[in-house]
């Protein structure tokens, strides 16, 4: 997709997202950095996680993501269970699936 805003496609987790900036962070109301969830294939992997598009992911296994390449490398080091922070409509929820 837009490398230079960067929102981009995540084909094997099924998912574009978005990097979080300031800017967008105060316009959805919420006070992390972390990668914007803007669409969820509903066959892939992320739908069944029970992921949902305006998610904002701030953790992959203990692991900080600021940006759609961090959460990428992120996600293909992954091959046990997974374990996502991510903050929806004001609350921190965890989330764990295996790969």
């Amino acid at each position: 997709l837009d490398r230079l805003s960067g929102r981009r496609r995540i084909d094997a987790l099924g998912v574009v997202v978005e990097n979080l900036t300031p800017g967008l962070a105060r316009e959805l109301a919420v006070e992390t950095s972390g990668i914007l969830v803007q669409r969820v294939d509903p066959r892939g992997k992320a739908a069944r996680f029970g992921l949902q598009p305006g998610d904002v992911i701030i953790e992959l296994n203990g692991r900080r993501v600021a940006s759609a390449d961090e959460l990428e490398e992120a996600w293909q080091q992954s091959n046990r269970e997974l374990r996502l922070i991510v903050s929806r409509g004001g609350r921190l929820l965890m989330i764990r699936s295996t790969p």
